[in-house]
């Protein structure tokens, strides 16, 4: 497991055909912010199925190696401040380092877009805390783990290859929350807050 100094490290996105490190010309003021049946519909779909994807923009993370004020926040160039998006296998007791990820309230079915009533998946949300389960102390790292209906995919497409990774493999948005709990506060990350204090993550 990595030490508290340390910040994680990622791999080229390249299930879905991304090759190497890609060197995208945004528009000044443009960024990736995908709607959450696209993060669903196109990015993790596609990744499941092998297919290229447009951009090699969302990279794969062993997320529960570390903690989240350890994630390599800079070398997510082209979103918004506050956010960072990963693939990850996910795991059902999600324990890190140093602390845990507790899940907010149930899971949240995510529509196609454009009004549509097909299902194409489901969110959960978790708050991070920093210490052991479950008397740790609640920190503003905010996390939306997404994950695919399997219905949505083709029968002649599901292998057992497949199969098995949608039971593993999801797309997660990372969010640090300035001011702690309070419902108006400014997301944002801290790419800084990576020397292992406790007081600040």
């Amino acid at each position: 497991m990595a030490g508290d100094s340390q910040i994680a490290s990622v791999q080229e996105s390249n299930g879905g055909g991304g090759g190497g490190e890609e060197e995208l010309n945004l528009p000044t003021g443009y960024r990736f912010w995908p709607e959450e049946n696209e993060l669903i519909s196109h990015y993790l779909t596609n990744k499941l199925l092998g297919r290229p994807l447009s951009a090699n923009i969302i990279k794969d993370i062993d997320l529960y190696e570390y903690d989240p004020h350890q994630l390599p926040i800079d070398k997510f160039r082209y979103g918004m401040r506050n956010e960072a998006y990963y693939f990850t296998n996910t795991r059902p007791n999600r324990t890190t380092k140093n602390g845990y990820w507790k899940a907010i309230g149930e899971d949240e079915q995510v529509f196609g877009g454009d009004g549509g009533t097909e299902i194409v998946g489901f969110k959960k949300s978790f708050n991070f805390y920093w210490g052991l389960e479950p008397n740790g102390e609640k920190r503003p790292w905010i996390m939306e783990e997404y994950r695919l209906n399997p219905s949505i995919i083709p029968a002649d497409a599901l292998t057992d290859s497949i199969t098995q990774k949608m039971e593993r493999l999801v797309v997660c948005r990372i969010q640090k929350e300035e001011g702690g709990d309070s419902k108006n506060s400014t997301l944002k990350f801290i790419a800084s807050d990576i020397g292992g204090n406790q007081n600040d993550i």
